[in-house]
């Protein structure tokens, strides 16, 4: 697969122009961002291994800890009144033996708990070729978005990878464009 950086630069290079669009009328938008998960969903202490309870340094992390996050951050915004966006900037992918076990299905199980509403495949998402991440992305209920991305040798992944996605939200249109680490495989 090839990425482009001629398009990344593009893209960089037109947020600018975001500002212009913005009408008079005030919208408030809380976006939930997430990425490098790394199927990470147990909780770790500070040297990264499984936790036990009352473990001393604390535990954190989790998808248990970061469900919990997301609900009172969701919260509290819809209830000052705000739209929430949940976006995914990839990378969930490797990292445990729920990935290897796996290979992605729990993360997509979690991801759709925890409502994420959109995707930009990350470097890792690639690891175990097209065939796994079009698996992925096709029980995904949520676009998965790459626009630096040719995937046009691979026809497992015709059609999958978006370059872009608009999505309503409030009232308002919002156009996300996803990129992936030119370092991709």
């Amino acid at each position: 697969m090839k990425l482009s950086r001629r398009l990344l630069l593009g893209a960089l290079g037109s947020l600018p122009m975001a500002r212009i669009a913005v009408g008079a009328t005030a919208h408030r938008l809380t976006i939930i961002h997430m990425n490098d998960f790394h199927s990470r969903h147990e909780a770790v202490d500070g040297s990264a291994l499984s936790c036990k309870p009352g473990a001393k340094p604390d535990c954190f992390g989790g998808a248990a800890r970061l469900a919990s996050a997301i609900a009172a951050e969701r919260a509290a915004a819809e209830g000052a009144g705000r739209v929430v966006l949940q976006v995914d900037a990839g990378d969930q992918f490797q990292g445990s033996l729920f990935y290897t076990a796996w290979r992605g299905e729990v993360e997509l199980a979690v991801m759709h708990l925890l409502g994420t509403e959109v995707m930009t495949a990350g470097n890792h998402e690639f690891d175990n070729g097209a065939e796994n991440l079009a698996r992925f992305v096709r029980g995904a209920k949520f676009p998965m978005l790459s626009a630096n991305t040719d995937a046009t040798d691979e026809p497992a992944l015709a059609g999958l990878l978006k370059p872009h996605v608009m999505l309503q939200k409030g009232g308002v249109k919002i156009g996300i464009v996803g990129l992936t680490t030119l370092e991709t495989p």
